[in-house]
């Protein structure tokens, strides 16, 4: 869920964020981060902190409770994502990394005009 998504990115971020650094970050809208951070405010998974450069727009950290879940969070994350390749071979999951990469380089590159030649 973006609530996650948003936990995620403040928690990477290792530092102190506002919310239109997050929305940048993250490529979403500043009112949809913001959403979510009240949330997680609300829900003691985030503190605010006050922001020296913009009296209006506090920075986020995660809270203890936020930490705490957070890791508890990646730790299942890690078991799942293992348990997900059991019985697949290094050479079958490199040629899977290879392709997605591949796919995402593509995503990232300039979709060609209709008619222009490749």
């Amino acid at each position: 869920s973006s609530r996650w998504q948003v936990l995620g990115a403040v928690a990477l971020a290792r530092k102190p964020l506002s919310a239109p650094q997050i929305a940048e970050a993250m490529g979403i809208t500043r009112q949809g981060v913001q959403k979510q951070l009240n949330r997680l405010v609300k829900e003691n998974l985030l503190e605010q902190q006050h922001n020296p450069r913009h009296e209006r727009s506090p920075l986020y950290l995660l809270s203890e409770t936020g930490l705490r879940t957070f890791g508890e969070a990646m730790v299942l994350e890690a078991l799942w994502a293992n348990e997900l390749v059991v019985g697949l071979s290094l050479p079958d999951l490199e040629a899977t990394h290879r392709t997605l990469n591949a796919i995402h380089d593509r995503l990232d590159s300039p979709v060609p005009q209709k008619g222009a030649s490749a």
